[in-house]
Parts: structure tokens; sequence; C-alpha cells
């Protein structure tokens, strides 16, 4: 399922609601990121994230133009690498996305520099379309 919402960066144009609603998102995502969440915890994050993606105003691009990109992933519950744990290892969890190759990859990066991380995996996968162009299934 492809549901985009950035947090990273607020836009100009951004109400109150919504500058509150990312806010909120990026504090709760600080505290594990997901790696060690109760299902309380996935359930309030949950509703942040449903009252974001209800708040914002509909998409004025293809989905796959704002997805082509390398995002860094804030939170996740999806099994590690996604999630930004290996193993004993946590590090910075990145998702790359190229619409055009078809290829979608999962990388974690461990270090204080990203850019030149001590420790680096990479899981690379492929998608199907499902139902409609914005419904994906991801082949790893």
């Amino acid at each position: 399922l492809l549901n985009a919402v950035s947090v990273e960066t607020p836009a100009p144009d951004d109400d109150v609601r919504i500058l509150e609603l990312k806010n909120s998102i990026l504090r709760s995502a600080k505290e594990n990121k997901g790696i060690s969440t109760t299902e309380t915890e996935k359930q309030s994050m949950n509703v942040l994230i449903i009252n974001l993606e209800t708040a914002t105003p509909p998409l004025t691009s293809q989905p796959r133009d704002l997805l082509e990109r390398t995002w860094r992933v804030r939170y996740s519950t999806a099994p590690p690498p996604s999630n930004g744990r290996l193993g004993p290892f946590v590090g910075t969890a990145l998702q790359s996305l190229d619409v055009t190759s078809r290829i979608y990859a999962n990388e974690l990066v461990v270090g204080k520099d990203e850019s030149n991380p001590w420790l680096s995996a990479c899981l690379l996968a492929d998608w199907d379309e499902l139902e409609t162009p914005d419904k994906w299934r991801v082949n790893f």
C-alpha cells in the first residue's frame, strides 16, 4: 500500500492543523523509530498518520513522481532492516525508489556519518501494481 505523506519539511501552504500533526508524528517517531513499539504506541501513531492523510489536500502530481527518490525512514514497524535494525545494530533506514527501473531498495547504514558508514546492508526488491497504479505489492 502506498501512502506517502512527507513530514520532513513543512510546506509553505501547510495549515496549523497539518503542522501540528507532522510535528506530533516526528516527536513520536523519535522515541524508538517503531523498533520496539507496543500495540498502544502503534495505534496512537496510526491515528496520527490517518489524521494527517485526511487533513492533507489531494495530490497535484502523480504518486510516482513524488516517490522517486531516497527517503529516510523515521518510523516503521516493518521487519529489519526496514526499521533501522539488523541484529544488534541500530542505524538509519533509507528507502529508495527508482520507478523507471522498477527497483525498490531498503538500506540500513550504521555509523556517525551516513555517507561513510562502518556497516551497510541493502535489500533490493521490485513490485507489482495492484488494482490501481498507486497500490503496490513489494516483492523481496
